[in-house]
């Protein structure tokens, strides 16, 4: 059986509701590090510049925030059980100079730190969540104790698990994993094996693989709790991933030639593994590898060229490090064409859909303290950004992060147009340069700031990947002294990529923002576009930048406020 089939075997129940797994949808996360997928696929969570982050198709990158009086927030690497079933809840750790704590962060109360009701337990850093995300599990200890697992729930606060556990049970080093329900946990070692421990006080440890002699360690547990995975060695003495189950015991997955393996995640009934390889010449990262029972171990960077036809060229994938529910979504770590080491997600159900383009374009975590300049216009004064295109498909959506006065009553008008041979906005305002023309009521800006979600899909705007385009920005209202009648925030940190500023004065020509470095530079924006539908399944690699229009036509389309 095909790896094709086999996860749309697993995916029958999204298929029944309209899902359609014959192709892949790949991205590009930039300088994102994943760490975990929900359980629905729905959201990657991960670090971002040192702050624990959720990324989603629709939203992009946001920020989870930082413990008052810490400086970051991370979530654990190489572990796939941090963010609950829908991403609603999210847990890592918080750091300061003087150690770390554990926080879950919720969608209703934000992030907050778990701690102990009389101060006597720490919970350093958290490692899993149930699927409800009322249980936690992770890394805690006595004040002045060594660190060992530790569960945290809602009712019961911190417990060590050495408290629940019989009497002559082996040091339990850290909780990895936690079933879906919270009634049973992995452990990475209870001594020198992997573990499971249940509700029941039991600790089960696993052993070694055949002829090994080095224990066994481990990393997760699948969501009905059936299935535990990590590595251990054999009598090759090379680490080899495995899979542990109440029936078979410890049972090594295999390894690809020349390479060792570690068993990351799993879906929901740890049918499908996904982990990493390793070159045994020198320990680097050889790539991802993807198991199922019917085809063994595989290197996925392979499967997903050869049964998926996503365009990696360039790529080397190095690790996966979260799996959805249902083996759908992946996430992992790579190299991309450029060189850079980034974060990645592919879906394997999904032939076409709404991606978000250039992280780079509004700061990395959203509307955050990164929104520190105030670029001002009323009256004839306009202001422009001009873009790359990145890929081709249809226009969707703009996102604009703008404010107004208490004054402004005039709408404003957001033109999409094309750009000059020299780089510059075309100035003809009403002809055929102007792809597209949207009014923005003036209630519709928020006096404090935030995201203005612009569905420009009625637009019927087409991009093509390589063209530049022009956002321009117009307000016809004479405000006097009033500095800015709109305010399109921005940042003064260094230019975008692939496109600049500009401002004009009535209908004189565009001048760069940048000729003036007391100016603020690039405008704050975000964009999104529904790839083009191909006749065979394809891929969409990152996008970097909003993309240029081939056809349009004038009209009002459909606004709300981020």
């Amino acid at each position: 059986m095909r790896l094709k089939q086999a996860i749309a075997a697993t995916i029958a129940m999204a298929l029944m509701s309209g899902a359609h797994a014959n192709g892949a949808f790949f991205q590009d996360l930039g300088f994102f590090v994943p760490a975990a997928v929900s359980g629905d696929g729905s959201v990657v969570a991960g670090t971002l510049w040192s702050e624990a982050t959720r990324w989603t198709r629709s939203e992009g990158f946001v920020g989870l925030g930082v413990l008052p009086g810490d400086s970051s927030s991370r979530l654990a690497g190489g572990f796939g059980g941090q963010v609950n079933f829908d991403g609603t809840a999210i847990v890592g750790f918080s750091s300061s100079s003087d150690g770390s704590r554990a926080f879950r962060w919720t969608q209703g109360e934000g992030i907050a730190s778990l701690e102990d009701a009389d101060e006597s337990l720490s919970f350093q850093n958290a490692l899993a969540v149930s699927a409800d995300g009322s249980v936690v599990v992770g890394l805690g200890s006595e004040l002045g104790g060594l660190s060992e697992a530790v569960r945290w729930t809602l009712e019961d606060g911190i417990t060590l698990l050495s408290e629940l556990s019989p009497a002559g049970t082996p040091r339990l080093g850290s909780a990895q994993g936690v079933s879906a329900d919270g009634s049973t946990i992995a452990l990475r070692n209870a001594g020198s094996e992997a573990a499971r421990w249940t509700l029941g006080s039991v600790v089960t440890t696993f052993g070694q693989l055949p002829g090994g002699f080095r224990g066994s360690v481990g990393n997760g547990i699948s969501g009905d709790g059936s299935v535990f995975f990590g590595f251990s060695t054999a009598a090759d003495d090379i680490r080899q991933a495995y899979r542990w189950t109440d029936s078979e015991g410890i049972v090594g997955l295999g390894n690809l030639p020349g390479r060792s393996s570690n068993a990351i995640d799993s879906t929901f009934d740890g049918s499908v593994i996904v982990g990493i390889t390793n070159n045994l010449a020198d320990g680097s990262f050889a790539g991802p590898f993807i198991w199922d029972q019917e085809n063994g171990m595989r290197d996925f960077q392979s499967v997903l060229v050869d049964e998926f036809q996503v365009d990696l060229a360039g790529w080397q994938l190095g690790s996966a490090l979260s799996v959805s529910n249902d083996g759908s979504v992946i996430v992992g770590q790579g190299t991309n064409p450029d060189g850079d080491l980034v974060g990645w997600v592919v879906d394997l159900s999904a032939t076409s859909t709404v991606a978000i383009l250039d992280q780079e374009s509004f700061g990395p975590v959203g509307v955050g303290s990164g929104f520190n300049a105030n670029v001002g216009f009323g009256g004839a004064i306009d202001h422009a950004q001009t873009l790359t295109v990145g890929a081709s498909g249809a226009l969707e959506q703009i996102d604009l992060f703008l404010r107004r006065e208490d004054q402004t009553t005039e709408p404003l008008v957001l033109d999409i147009r094309t750009v000059g041979s020299e780089g510059f906005p075309t100035t003809d305002d009403s002809g055929a340069t102007v792809l597209g023309s949207i009014e923005i009521p003036a209630s519709e800006v928020t006096l404090d700031g935030d995201w203005l979600e612009i569905d420009v899909s009625a637009l019927g705007i087409v991009i093509e990947e390589g063209e530049t385009l022009a956002l321009v920005l117009q307000s016809n209202q004479n405000l006097g002294n009033v500095a800015a009648g709109y305010s399109w925030l921005g940042d003064q940190e260094g230019s975008y990529t692939g496109g600049s500023s500009f401002d004009r004065f009535g209908a004189g020509a565009w001048r760069s923002v940048f000729d003036d470095s007391t100016r603020p530079a690039d405008l704050y924006f975000r964009t999104f576009v529904s790839p083009l539908a191909v006749p065979e399944p394809t891929a969409v690699a990152m996008l970097t930048a909003m993309a240029p229009l081939l056809t349009a036509r004038k009209s009002r389309s459909r606004v709300r406020r981020g």
